[in-house]
């Protein structure tokens, strides 16, 4: 209890100096975090046989509960006491587990009234944690699993799934495969399942589950096997998350990068800056699957070397640096009413900045000592100003397509075979001057349509009328009109 305290009272030492000082202060937090602890997708032969499969255990419940009091005693002096509509934003993914563990994390950030009267203390989980008889529940936003292109982009998005498919054809899959054939033939004389980028998720997954809930029984042969195909999964996952291709990247973190990094700061801002400054949404949260928080921090070139373990949390700070000139404020004169890079609303009067921390200790991964301060490949410092981030990633932004271009264009696009890095942006620009010439003809032939009909038009004023014209006075001035007789 007095550690917690602790925390607390450090807690609100900083927002309050930070703020005291006119330097910098927290205007808004956004967490993306991995659901808990769970039973693996596939029971496999000769390791424990689960009931269920992929869903949350009570180990896993925990883990996000311990991790909502930890927010709550580092952001308590910044975070309202009871859970807020106007304050709070709660999306999930539409997995049980996601929702599971997104209403265990904020019976720990936001506790019901009884639970603080009661004082209830902050241990680890693991240690015996008796989760609340009674708890504040919070509204959370989610959509079908096949329409979530905000969390789940890389298989909601048929591109992605054709575009990884065609590569596992390739020389470079092919030698990666190689490159572990003796671990993929051990797998495959143990569990009786063919290694490939596919299907090495699950069986991976599955030995992970038996090495955290049946520690006795999972022997070092085991634990060897699981570290070598954890390096194949590894190297499949470089491909899967293929940060130098826009248009993989477009599919599955254009529309996350926007909301995150864009809109929600230019709604911020905008609230902040308003005459008189309107409540705004302090904490964002996004509860998903390692897959995402994996492909967010790939995006900002930050690799982990392992997947992000069970109540991993990915966390970006706005702050907002008063008094002096904001570079923003300047920004390009392009308007985009929704983001912060192109001359955004809101962006004014003082200095909005990100900071990102994920903690890759999986040990420590939803303690105090959660957060791991790093910085982005786009940022050239820690505190990377809002501006400088946008101007990096806006062109994975969807907002640049129609929604339906966007479906049409980016997640639906019919890419005939693998091509990697430059060779996609090569191939793209080559479609992209196929459209322009494509018009461009049209716009030549329709040109020529109306030059032809201007040419018929003269034609007919310069040289058929004024022909007629003579024709018809020689007719009719040398000799008698012509007189119909009728017999």
């Amino acid at each position: 209890m007095a550690f917690v305290d602790l925390l607390r009272f450090l807690s609100f030492l900083r927002v309050v100096c930070v703020m005291g000082l006119g330097s910098a202060e927290l205007v808004s937090v956004t967490i993306l975090t991995r659901h808990g602890d769970r039973t693996p997708y596939a029971n496999l032969a000769g390791l424990t046989q689960w009931a269920q499969n992929g869903v949350l255990t009570e180990r896993g419940m925990e883990q996000l509960y311990v991790l909502g009091q930890t927010l709550r005693a580092h952001y308590g002096a910044f975070l309202p006491a009871e859970y807020s509509g106007s304050a709070v934003h709660v999306r999930s993914s539409d997995v049980e587990r996601c929702l599971m563990s997104t209403w265990s994390l904020h019976a720990g950030l936001f506790p019901h009234k009884a639970q603080r009267q009661a004082g209830a203390g902050q241990k680890e989980a693991g240690e015996g944690i008796a989760l609340p008889e009674v708890f504040q529940t919070v509204p959370i936003e989610t959509v079908p699993g096949k329409e979530e292109y905000l969390l789940k982009g890389y298989s909601a998005c048929a591109v992605t799934e054709r575009l990884f498919g065609n590569w596992m054809k390739t020389e470079e899959a092919a030698g990666i495969l190689k490159k572990y054939e003796e671990a993929r033939a051990e797998a495959k004389a143990r569990y009786g399942v063919e290694i490939d980028f596919a299907t090495v998720e699950d069986v991976v997954d599955a030995m992970n589950v038996e090495v955290e809930h049946n520690t006795e029984k999972a022997t070092e042969e085991l634990k060897v096997l699981l570290g070598k195909l954890e390096g194949l999964q590894h190297e499949g996952r470089k491909f899967y998350f293929a940060v130098n291709n826009t248009l993989w990247k477009q599919a599955t973190l254009g529309k996350l990068f926007e909301e995150i990094f864009s809109v929600n700061p230019a709604r911020t801002a905008e609230a902040l800056e308003a005459e008189p400054a309107r409540p705004h949404i302090k904490l964002h949260h996004y509860s998903a699957h390692d897959t995402t928080l994996d492909m967010v921090l790939r995006g900002l070139g930050h690799v982990a070397s392992k997947i992000p373990y069970y109540g991993s949390v990915v966390i970006v700070e706005l702050h907002r640096r008063s008094g002096g000139g904001s570079s923003s404020s300047s920004s390009s004169s392009s308007s985009n009413s929704n983001g912060v890079g192109k001359g955004s609303k809101g962006i004014k009067g003082g200095e909005y900045f990100f900071k990102f921390f994920f903690q890759e200790d999986q040990k420590k991964a939803g303690t105090e000592e959660l957060w791991a301060a790093f910085q982005p490949v786009q940022c050239k410092s820690m505190e990377c100003p809002v501006e400088e981030l946008v101007k990096a990633v806006e062109g994975v932004f969807p907002s640049q397509f129609k929604e339906e271009e966007w479906h049409k264009s980016i997640c639906e696009s019919q890419v005939p075979f693998y091509v990697a890095g430059s060779e996609v942006e090569t191939q793209r620009a080559k479609e992209e001057e196929d459209k322009k010439r494509e018009k461009t003809y049209i716009g030549l032939s329709v040109a020529f349509g109306v030059l032809f009909g201007v040419a018929c038009v003269v034609l007919v004023v310069v040289i058929v009328l004024p022909w007629a014209r003579r024709r018809g006075g020689r007719g009719g001035g040398g000799g008698q009109a012509y007189k119909r007789v009728d017999g």
